[in-house]
């Protein structure tokens, strides 16, 4: 199993489901949250090696905040203990403004939706992976 642990924050429960399963069924150590109170608290908590968040979330009645995926990020690089965290943004309604604002908040990827699922595989393998090693050639 891979060492590595991520943080799937999605409000929608059968996006967060399938994205956990996909996760673990490709090694890793699955966290999740529905809300951003939660993914701030279980990032700081268990201070995952990456975390997928989606940029929308519902409106919470009667007070309380009005969390988006910036805001959470934002939120996130305040604590020393996940300000490192490298981040993906998922979202549902991609465009020009969306990927500015993405890459103004820090994000390192964005994903539509429906997310391919292969793809953001490949992302997070290729962020989560060593940087190979340089071959020093031998003086022997």
């Amino acid at each position: 199993m891979n060492s590595k642990r991520i943080l799937v924050v999605d409000p929608d429960p059968i996006v967060l489901q399938t994205l956990v399963r996909t996760l673990n069924t490709a090694g890793y150590e699955v966290l999740a949250s529905e809300d951003g109170a939660g993914a701030v608290s279980t990032a700081r908590q268990y201070q995952p090696h990456l975390i997928l968040l989606e940029d929308q979330y519902p409106r919470v009645p009667y007070g309380g905040v009005v969390w988006d995926g910036a805001l959470i990020l934002t939120w996130l690089r305040r604590f020393e203990e996940t300000r490192w965290i490298p981040v993906i943004l998922t979202c549902a309604n991609v465009s020009e403004t969306a990927l500015k604002r993405a890459r103004a908040a820090g994000f390192f990827a964005l994903f539509p939706k429906p997310i391919d699922l292969g793809g953001l595989l490949q992302v997070i393998e290729q962020r989560l992976s060593p940087p190979e090693e340089e071959t020093v050639p031998s003086l022997g």
